[in-house]
């Protein structure tokens, strides 16, 4: 953090793998930047969840990507001496990252691009988080402290790094399993099931959006016999149906300058008041809402589904 905080050049590059802590550092680095130099830290991801993720270790502002460059067309969200963190940056596209640039070179801000051009690329022309790093140098966070299990934080490095051998690490701990296609999806699906009925934080994430559908139908109609959701409820974009005690992914981008409770992108809500069949929103409570604050704006049916994909299952933690 000392040479980002001191080196004086407009564009650094902190590179992490996976679980070494990258958005915790950048929320120590954030009070540091406001303490040392006077100048706030926005931040910015390509998820919602990423952007929240950011804004809970205490960067001054978070937006997802999409919605800063919006509202930069009208409003003046960076002043000279400001720090501009853009999260998992191997995950932008080139055309955004330069409008970032250009937006921070104007206003006279640093910008940090923060990732690892090992994990997820961008959708679309990417490639620039490696280029810059291999040719002008990055600061580096190498120690992984996701994991509990010290093996396995070593491997995850190795699996990283392309090395084939640590798929018998994996195995020996019980990590791998084998079969068809239609074998591994139940596994998968049992496996998911069993740790949410243990309380535990799990994604069952899906390649195709129709997969993602149907297991989505087959969780829920579990958790129907078992009495967890109740059934009935309103038709979603993926044909699903949401009811009392359902999760859904609201998907809806739209956010405006002090509508606190419109929905955000990949935005995960619980459903806890019961909808009539023919209703068009979707109700959430929290933070002392009262009844009027219960139907969001604009929240309509085809904004929300159930299951995730690959990307949008990024930031967030299981």
């Amino acid at each position: 953090m000392y040479g980002i905080l001191t080196s004086g050049r407009p564009v650094e590059v902190l590179i992490g793998p996976a679980g070494t802590g990258k958005s915790r550092t950048m929320g120590t680095l954030s009070h540091l930047w406001r303490q040392l130099t006077g100048g706030n830290v926005i931040g910015v991801a390509t998820a919602e969840n990423a952007a929240q993720v950011l804004a809970a270790e205490g960067l001054g502002a978070a937006y997802n990507i999409a919605m800063f460059l919006t509202l930069s067309n009208t409003c003046q969200l960076l002043k000279p001496g400001d720090l501009l963190v853009v999260d998992e940056a191997s995950m932008v596209t080139t055309g955004q990252l330069t409008a970032l640039h250009q937006l921070a070179a104007a206003a006279g801000a640093k910008l940090l691009l923060t990732g690892d051009p090992a994990q997820l690329p961008a959708i679309g022309a990417d490639g620039v988080l490696a280029m810059i790093a291999r040719q002008h140098g990055c600061y580096q966070l190498t120690v992984v402290q996701r994991m509990t299990e010290p093996w396995e934080r070593d491997a995850s490095l190795r699996l990283r790094a392309g090395d084939a051998d640590v798929l018998a690490d994996y195995d020996r701990h019980g990590r791998l399993l084998e079969g068809t296609a239609e074998q591994m999806e139940t596994a998968a699906y049992r496996a998911w099931l069993a740790d949410y009925l243990d309380g535990k934080d799990s994604l069952l994430i899906a390649q195709t959006k129709e997969q993602a559908a149907d297991l989505s139908r087959r969780a829920r109609a579990d958790l129907i016999s078992i009495g967890l959701v109740q059934h009935g409820g309103i038709t979603l974009s993926d044909s699903n149906t949401a009811g009392v005690g359902d999760l859904v992914q609201a998907r809806l981008h739209h956010l405006q300058p002090g509508q606190g409770n419109a929905v955000r992108v990949m935005y995960w809500l619980p459903v806890w008041l019961p909808m009539p069949p023919s209703s068009t929103k979707l109700a959430r409570i929290g933070g002392g809402q009262t009844m009027s604050d219960l139907l969001i704006p604009g929240w309509a049916c085809e904004d929300l589904n159930l299951g995730p994909l690959p990307y949008q299952g990024s930031a967030l933690t299981a």
